[in-house]
């Protein structure tokens, strides 16, 4: 369904229809928008909790009616329903404790048997030799929170790392792994697991970490660990309707304000209260991970309530039975996977899926490290400067994308990328198509483009990569990129008939255009600047570099030589001239230069786009210089070195043209010194 911002009418909407066992994602038929049908269906049977491993959810309250928050919150509703299916067990009998020996170790176990039962408990770590005390019991210890409702405990395991002197020793970080064997329990069905959190004061159903026939592992946190085993607990999906509606529109206060943004709308079916959070694939793509957990943002806090300043009240909503709440806002980030989760269903500390939305498009990465201060969204382009100016020539680079896709550039004023993708990656007005580029089989994406002379002389742009129509940005440039008048430039009406030479001065250099006959009148234009493409195979001659940006308006056959003054003091011996051009392969440096004077570095040409003087990484000794189209032959074009030739035919070519051989006007220098002598 299709909508404006005036209306506020929805554009995309997706229903998580109300199915107990089966949740099944949907979403609008193309033009009947009324009609839904399955993307992705969530098998959820009745889940006997003995096999689950589930991360346990902050202790949580009450947050009345209906609840708008800022970025990233949102509101939704969900029932919980617990059930029960309970084995026939005999009545439990009181048991016993004992203590035993343990030495210091990493790791470190001790095994003991208390009235019949056997118990091995291993630490993570033991800093000190002393005792652990063994409690194998069939009620809950004095001062311990009571299990859940209708669970039936079969036996409470207390350990207790003691130090020398009977004094509870600080563990913190140690893993405890308690092992009883219930043999004298004997014949045994289906058991589930608990363990008890002291920081949040409850029990949480938890996956055993090993067992056999008669032994059960559960794995805890602490010196003092209590765990639980009972009788077969299962845990069912609730009960809910979800609607998601994408919207145009501009809820944030900042971006795009011709954005979009998801409309949530649940309803409790249930006759139970409910909390629901929110979670998205951040990190991995189809891993969805708990936004309202603070170590899901690398975070170690002690966020538990549902007040608004806390992640569960962002990212989590409380709902009474049969309560719904509407128009709950979630970012349209396009290329997420948002999956609604009842968190702590049953007071269990289960959490369990209700369901996924796709938001469609490109899967945009998340790295977090707040303790590091890395915050980083998407692919990061790399622009090669901080300005450019309109006409001008430059390259975009990025890493990390998917093989063999091409991707759409764009410049886009004003935009911040992180604010850009929460409201729904919708391009400003005014934005600027320069191109695309395909990404290479590393993942690699690196290309040219041309700034459009539509670009406005002082705004700033970021460069997004990705797709306008699926408004799917997997990479763009994390700071802006100014659009600046060049350092210098110059234009002159020339070439003419019989003026086949241009000369523009720049500041302290020169450019000198040498057309060849029969070129037509034009207009020629030069400017320099420090921004351009980054160089490969050769280190630029000056820093800031300085990149010349050539064009005329000219049409010509053959070649064009450039020549580049280098300013006073400058040995142009080790120079050379490079040109930006196009190759079968695309975009590349090639050096061009043909010949050297005093005080300039001259090339050949046949197009024009960025030039630069530079310095080969692999430095030429000596020059070759080849003086006649016969050495050309044999493989001979792939030895010279003033010029440098791509392939026999363009050698040949260059003597065919009048070039003769190339000159040097001044007294050689060093190496510099060519085969053969210069013709007067």
């Amino acid at each position: 369904m299709r909508g404006s911002a005036e209306t506020g009418e929805p554009r995309e909407i997706g229903v998580l229809l109300r199915c107990p066992h089966r949740v099944t994602v949907c979403h609008p038929m193309l033009g009947a928008p009324e009609r839904f049908i399955p993307l992705v269906a969530l098998e959820v049977p009745a889940v006997n909790s003995a096999t689950l491993s589930r991360r346990h959810s902050p202790a949580v309250g009450r947050v009345p009616g209906r609840t708008r928050s800022g970025m990233l919150a949102f509101g939704l509703s969900i029932a919980l329903v617990a059930p029960l299916s309970l084995i026939s067990i005999a009545p439990a009998q009181a048991f016993g404790s004992i203590s035993a020996p343990i030495a210091a170790g990493i790791p470190s176990s001790v095994g003991s048997t208390v009235d019949g039962f056997h118990v091995d408990v291993t630490y993570s770590a033991v800093y000190e030799s002393g005792f652990v005390s063994f409690d194998v019991v069939d009620v809950i210890p004095d001062g311990f929170s009571p299990v859940p409702d209708n669970v039936a405990p079969l036996v409470f395991v207390r350990t207790i790392l003691l130090d020398a002197n009977n004094a509870v020793q600080d563990a913190d970080g140690t893993t405890a792994t308690t092992c009883i064997d219930l043999s004298v329990l004997q014949p045994l069905g289906e058991l589930s697991a608990w363990k008890y959190d002291r920081a949040a004061d409850r029990w949480f159903l938890t996956a055993f970490s090993g067992s056999d026939a008669s032994t059960y592992c559960i794995e805890n946190v602490g010196a003092d660990s209590l765990v639980l085993i009972s009788e077969a607990f299962t845990v069912t999906v609730p009960d809910v309707d979800v609607t998601v509606e994408s919207i145009v529109g501009n809820v944030w206060g900042f971006g795009n304000p011709n954005g979009t943004y998801l409309s949530v709308d649940i309803t409790n079916n249930e006759s139970t209260p409910v909390i629901v959070g929110l979670g998205a694939d951040l990190f991995v793509e189809g891993v969805s991970d708990k936004l309202w957990l603070p170590e899901t943002w690398n975070l170690n806090l002690d966020d538990t309530g549902l007040d608004a300043g806390s992640f569960l009240g962002l990212f989590g909503r409380y709902l009474e039975p049969g309560q719904a709440l509407n128009d709950q806002v979630v970012p349209d980030w396009r290329g997420k996977s948002y999956t609604f989760w009842a968190i702590n269903v049953g007071g269990t500390g289960v959490d369990l899926p209700i369901g996924t939305y796709q938001t469609g498009g490109a899967f945009t990465r998340v790295v977090l490290d707040f303790d590091g201060g890395l915050f980083e969204i998407g692919t990061e382009a790399s622009f090669a400067g901080e300005s450019v100016f309109p006409g001008a020539t430059t390259t975009i680079e990025a890493e990390g994308l998917t093989p063999g896709e091409t991707y759409e550039l764009w410049l886009a004023p004003g935009l911040d990328y992180l604010s850009f993708l929460i409201t729904g990656g919708v391009l400003p007005a005014n934005s600027l198509q320069v191109g695309t580029g395909t990404v290479d089989g590393s993942g690699r994406l690196a290309t040219a483009f041309t700034v459009p002379l539509t670009a406005q002389l002082g705004a700033s742009y970021q460069l997004v990569i990705g797709e306008d129509g699926a408004r799917s940005w997997p990479a763009g440039t994390s700071e802006p990129i100014r659009i600046t008048a060049p350092d210098a430039t110059g234009t002159v009406a020339g070439p003419t008939g019989g003026q086949p030479v241009v000369n523009i001065p720049l500041g302290g250099t020169n450019v000198t255009f040498s057309f060849p006959t029969g070129t037509s009148a034009g207009t020629t234009t030069a400017s320099a600047s420090a921004t351009g493409p980054v160089a490969v195979g050769f280190t630029l001659q000056s820093s800031p570099p300085v990149y010349y940006h050539l064009s005329s308006t000219a049409t010509f056959a053959g070649l064009v030589e450039v020549c580049v003054t280098v300013g006073a003091g400058v040995d142009p011996a080790p120079l050379r001239l490079y040109h930006y051009e196009l190759t079968g392969a695309g975009y590349a440096w090639a050096d061009i230069t043909s010949r050297r004077t005093a005080d300039a570095v001259c090339g050949l040409t046949s197009s024009f786009s960025p030039f630069v003087l530079g310095v080969p990484n692999v430095p030429i000794v000596v020059d070759v210089v080849l003086t006649n189209k016969e050495q050309c032959k044999n493989g001979g074009w792939a030895t010279s070195t003033l010029p440098v030739f791509t392939n026999q035919g363009k050698c040949v070519s260059y003597f065919a043209a009048g070039h003769d051989k190339p000159k040097v006007k001044d007294k050689p220098k060093g190496n510099d010194k060519p085969k053969g002598k210069d013709k007067k």
